[in-house]
């Protein structure tokens, strides 16, 4: 009985290891297909390796191709220290129903970016 619940506790520990990565850019999470959920950034990491803009947030981690676009949706801040974007997800033009990402910056650093990216492929959007 002993083994098997150290062998369950083990196998939890690895599959909580696999859901997430650990690099020199954060903690980056994954769906099932491989893409990318959420990021969170360090405040300890160089300054450099955090995106500065929300473009070279979705350039750099999401793999977005010409044919997708994210555009900002109004939110106000409460505190001004907070700033938290929303961006709708558009596939040629047209919005991608549940799809976006959501940036959040501390004092103008982004330090936590989450959402739903739906990689579209080759569909007539006529």
């Amino acid at each position: 009985m002993k083994k098997t619940i150290t062998l369950a506790m083990l196998l939890v520990i690895c599959f909580i290891g696999f859901a997430q990565s650990q690099d020199k850019v954060g903690i980056i999470k994954k769906n099932q297909k491989g893409i990318i959920t959420s990021v969170k950034f360090s405040a300890a990491m160089e300054k450099d390796k955090i995106p500065s803009t929300a473009d070279a947030f979705f350039q750099t981690y999401l793999d977005v191709n010409s044919n997708d676009q994210f555009e900002k949706a109004f939110h106000k801040s409460k505190r001004k220290e907070f700033v938290h974007d929303h961006f709708d997800q558009y596939y040629k033009g047209i919005k991608v129903d549940g799809a976006g990402y959501n940036l959040h910056y501390k004092n103008g650093q982004m330090y936590f970016a989450n959402g739903n990216f739906v990689k579209v492929g080759n569909v007539n959007s006529s």
